[in-house]
Parts: structure tokens; sequence; C-alpha cells
């Protein structure tokens, strides 16, 4: 007996033959403006306002849709850290998992649409620097580009799982972008995922170019260069941080609960600052501009 498909998704064929690209929103419940933007680009294939020239286009609005109902960030497991196939899965976001690396599968390119917690501009994650990746990140326009994420976790002390999106992607031969649209309650989070999905149409060739889309700006490089761990719900920060904030050498981001004050080491910025991060998960990353 086959398992049904806990996840929807939708496939828009072009005009001749090309390459699939695939469209993820919501692998985090919470964070709306993938969904929004991805049924706003179904609506206008299905009624005309944007052809596809080639190729074609899979459509996953919500990859998360236990998560996405409850408005919760995920149900069981993080799926941005689970991210692989596995004969048994052992949660929720497990078994959606293995579903969406079938549906990854078969496509060429992969755009996966994020929003954060904190308020932040517009960025996006270059796990994976090959020629392609790096040339799809140019089209996109985003504010700051982030690299070495896989890095800061290989040379973390604390064992930390990292199976993402792009991770998947780049391991199966695919182009892969995570984007962050903006904060999640920012109404302008759906206009930047929504022409993020377009700019990689244009740059696909799958349509013809948009004189209404915004101008692409170069985005400035930031890399990641720490990972820290929230010990216990002592650890606080020193301020009310925003992701991608930039931050002075010397200056004390947090401090643990044992009184060990965390410093930047060089100028640089704080990347994802979850206050409402638990013990034993990521709290926040740390990185240097260009």
């Amino acid at each position: 007996m086959n398992t049904p498909e806990l996840i929807s998704h939708y496939t828009f064929p072009g005009l001749t033959e090309g390459r699939t690209l695939i469209v993820l929103g919501a692998i985090h419940g919470d964070e709306t403006c993938g969904p929004a933007a991805i049924r706003r680009v179904m609506h206008e294939i299905d009624d005309g306002s944007i052809v596809l020239k080639k190729g074609s286009v899979r459509c996953v609005p919500v990859c998360n849709p236990r998560a996405f109902e409850g408005g919760i960030r995920f149900a069981e497991d993080n799926l941005n850290r689970i991210f692989k196939k596995t004969e048994n899965p052992a949660s929720y976001e497990a078994r959606l998992a293995s579903e969406l690396c079938e549906l990854v599968d078969q496509a060429d390119v992969m755009l996966d649409i994020h929003s954060s917690h904190a308020a932040a501009p517009v960025n996006l994650f270059v796990d994976y620097p090959t020629a392609e990746n790096e040339a799809l990140a140019a089209a996109l326009g985003a504010e700051y580009v982030i690299y070495d994420w896989p890095k800061v976790y290989e040379q973390s002390s604390v064992e930390l799982d990292s199976w993402t999106t792009d991770r998947y992607a780049y391991e199966n031969g695919k182009v892969g972008i995570l984007l962050e649209a903006g904060q999640h309650s920012d109404q302008r989070s759906e206009i930047v995922a929504y022409e993020a999905i377009l700019h990689t149409l244009v740059h696909l060739d799958m349509i013809d170019p948009r004189t209404e889309l915004h101008q692409v700006v170069k985005a400035m490089p930031v890399h990641m260069t720490e990972v820290f761990v929230r010990d216990s719900m002592e650890d606080v920060f020193t301020a009310q941080w925003s992701h991608l904030q930039r931050v002075a050498k010397g200056t004390t981001v947090a401090t643990r609960g044992s009184g060990e004050a965390i410093q930047m080491k060089e100028d640089g910025v704080i990347i994802f600052p979850k206050t409402y991060a638990k013990p034993g998960g990521e709290w926040f990353y740390l990185g240097i501009l260009g």
C-alpha cells in the first residue's frame, strides 16, 4: 500500500522543452511570503500574464503543511536541517523531506524562499559557490549574499544537523539558492519573493524580460565565521539585534549564564539572532563583510 503524499505540488509546462525549475515555499511554517508569491505566479501562469517559453516550473507553495496550518516554524524537526531521504522517517518533517527530495530530483534548478524572524535586508545563501549558483544569485538582486554556512557547521565544537535544501540540491547536481525575502511580518517580503521567482525565470530564459521588475543591485558578500549554540535560557543578547546588523570589533553581543561575554573579534555582522532559541539549538551566527 502506497503512503499518501503529504505535499501538494503543481507543474506548469512551457511551450517547448527545457530545464525544470522547482520553487519551494514554507519549508518553515511561519514563513508565509513564499506561499503567497508562488500562488501569485501560479495564478498568472494560469491566466496568461506569465508565458513560459520553454522548460517547466514545479510549484510547491507549502512544503510543511502541518506547521503552516499552525503558524509555527516546524511540528517535530527543523525541515531545513534534515532535508535528505530516509528509508524509515522518524518524524513528520523527516517524511516531508523524503517526499520533497524526490521532487527536487526531478528538477534542474531550485529556488527555496524563506523569511526571517528578525528584521532584515533581502539576502540569500550561496552555500556552494559554483558558477551556476553564483550566476543565479547575481540575477536575484539581493542586498547581501552569505557564504560559508557549511564551513561554520563543520568547524563547530557542537555537532549540529545541517542537511539543508541547498545542500541536497548541490549534492545531487542541481543549481540551488535559498532566498531570505525579509521579515515574516513585512508585506514587502511577498513582493521580493514574487520578483525573485520572475528574475529566476528570466535568468533561465524561460520568460521574456519584465521591465516592471526592480533593478538588480550588486550584493554585498558576507562570510560566516562562527555559529553559537544556546546553552541555557540564561544566555541572553546584550541588545535587540537585527539580522545582518553591523557590529564593531570588541562589542559584546551576548552573555552566557556563566557570565562569559561573547564579543566581536573583528568588525562584522550578526546573523539570525534567535531570541526564541532553545538550549542546545542554534542561537546566532557571526560574519564579516567582503
